[in-house]
């Protein structure tokens, strides 16, 4: 697949090495160097579920790209922040996925979709940087996905901000199309 994209027949993951120097520069900012995400599972019945929850650079990117795959795909597919599958799979007890030990073989037996997606919704949100400009920054609204784990069905909704912390939203945004 890639350098830091790997694959198997069931799993879609990114592994970013420790000494991650993109052009041999060091890296500016927060990145996921020496960290590893799942980015996609293939599940029992064939469904693919992806993980939206927010990744550090660069496996944002190759997130970005597997949510555009997606969209374009006539594959029946959900997308649920693997942390979230996590707290459901727990009881609550853990919501962090590198912490929950869910076996990719366990998570594709119980794991299934219930409601798939539609299309993810994107939105151009106008915000205020540290310095006070205005700026826009894409903002990925998932939620209508629902997901059945270990026979318990959910809905579960949350928002990325895609290459970004997290912000105070603005009080204007417009809907951006899913092109």
């Amino acid at each position: 697949m890639g350098t830091y994209v790997k694959a198997t027949d069931d799993l879609l993951y990114s592994r970013i090495p420790g000494a991650y120097r993109p052009f041999g520069q060091e890296p500016w900012g927060e990145t996921a160097a020496g960290q590893e995400a799942p980015l996609a599972v293939r599940l029992e019945d064939g469904s693919l579920l992806a993980n939206g929850a927010r990744l550090l650079h660069p496996m944002d990117t190759h997130q970005w790209a597997v949510l555009k795959d997606l969209e374009r795909s006539h594959s029946r597919f959900g997308v649920v922040p693997f942390h979230s599958v996590a707290a459901a799979w727990t009881d609550g007890a853990v919501d962090d996925w590198n912490r929950a030990y869910i076996s990719i073989s366990n998570l594709k037996k119980e794991v299934a979709i219930v409601v798939p997606s539609k299309g993810e919704q994107w939105w151009e949100v106008a915000y205020k940087d540290e310095n006070g400009r205005e700026r826009t920054r894409d903002v990925h609204t998932l939620g209508d996905s629902v997901v059945r784990v270990k026979d318990r069905v959910s809905g579960m909704a949350c928002t990325s901000l895609r290459n970004s912390p997290p912000i105070e939203l603005p009080k204007r945004s417009r809907r951006r199309s899913n092109s």
